[in-house]
């Protein structure tokens, strides 16, 4: 899932840098189909304009930092007790043939916890 969007963004970050430079970008495929001050203004757009899961929502920064994080074990087990809010979080992993050694490892929000 978004390896084709991610393998973009990382061909072309010092471009998108330079026209995007931090701002949130909404990518489709090897597109840039929208730049946003902030992600929650990018996902907005983006969930009224296409289908969930067909666009990739990037902050534009210079760096591997831009696209890749360092979660501790505890974090993706335990759920960030404190930091997740009104959301539970589920693990995510897919391989990537950006890192054939490793599968990518992410969390992503699913729908809000019912109180």
């Amino acid at each position: 899932m978004f390896e084709k969007e991610l393998a973009f963004f990382i061909k072309n970050q010092d471009r998108l840098v330079e026209q995007f430079e931090g701002r949130v970008l909404v990518i489709l495929g090897e597109k840039v189909v929208g730049d946003f001050p902030t992600a929650l203004e990018a996902y907005l757009y983006a969930r009224g304009e296409f289908e969930p899961g067909a666009f990739m929502i990037q902050p534009c920064e210079a760096g591997a930092g831009a696209y890749s994080a360092t979660i501790s074990s505890a974090a993706a087990w335990y759920g960030w007790s404190g930091w997740n809010g009104p959301y539970k979080w589920r693990r995510a992993q897919s391989t990537s043939k950006l890192s054939p050694s490793r599968g990518t490892v992410g969390l992503i929000a699913s729908s809000p916890i019912s109180r």
